[in-house]
């Protein structure tokens, strides 16, 4: 696969019966983690410009440490993507974790956030009140696990939005989240992937060139071309 990476889709056949459907990406995740140094978690609804570019180069543009356990992308700035505290949501589209104790501990208080009315008493209204998980990462979670590098956000424009949106996260950088129009993705995938395949076909074309590449002294054209090359006799106007 390209850049050497692990592709997981994960298709969850059963739904949660006390929470949203959406709160089994946290599990999902946690399992994910487990067998890679780095995980990066993205939504259906989004898509990478440019193949070529490998994650790491966005890593290090973000300044992703040995440190870092956990990057999100910041929402929009509106009234309706602050948390409880007042501060603007992280956005669950793109999320990229490092395989640290700290961060099984971190995701674990989430996973059972809902659950755990000691630990977390304000967790439970997230259970099913919009955003839900990621509801549930913005307002209690982050506060309660918040050593410095527990979390790197990213600036909406850089990881979130798409350049149709209505607001300043036009997806600049690289990835593009298309929440608010899902109807294009299908659209703006094609070029990218496309890219991608003619130049994997140009570098198969090269690495067979002595094969493909066949070189010819000429062929001879008129009205004996037929009788020349062995092929019968010539054909005029339709006529033999």
């Amino acid at each position: 696969m390209i850049h050497g990476y692990k592709y997981t889709f994960m298709h969850i056949a059963q739904s949660p019966p006390d929470r949203w459907v959406s709160w089994v990406k946290v599990p999902a995740m946690i399992d994910g983690l487990k067998g890679c140094k780095f995980m990066l978690f993205t939504e259906a609804d989004a898509i990478f410009k440019e193949l070529t570019l490998p994650l790491e180069w966005q890593m290090n543009y973000w300044n992703f440490s040995k440190d870092t356990k956990v990057a999100m992308a910041i929402d929009p700035n509106a009234t309706f993507n602050l948390d409880s505290h007042g501060n603007l949501n992280v956005n669950l589209g793109f999320i990229l974790a490092q395989n640290t104790p700290r961060t099984f501990e971190i995701w674990e208080g989430w996973n059972s956030c809902v659950d755990d009315q000691v630990r977390f008493p304000d967790c439970q209204r997230w259970a099913e009140d919009w955003p839900r998980e990621q509801g549930a990462y913005s307002s209690v979670i982050r506060y309660r696990y918040d050593e410095p590098d527990d979390l790197l956000t990213i600036p909406c424009e850089e990881a979130n939005g798409f350049p149709e949106a209505d607001c300043e996260c036009k997806g600049t950088l690289n990835y593009q989240h298309y929440w608010g129009m899902k109807d294009l993705v299908k659209e703006k995938f094609i070029p990218p992937m496309m890219q991608m395949m003619m130049q994997g076909l140009q570098l198969e074309l090269l690495t067979r060139k002595d094969e493909v590449l066949q070189k010819k002294q000429g062929y001879t054209f008129g009205v004996d071309v037929h009788k020349d090359i062995g092929m019968g006799k010539a054909c005029l106007k339709g006529s033999c």
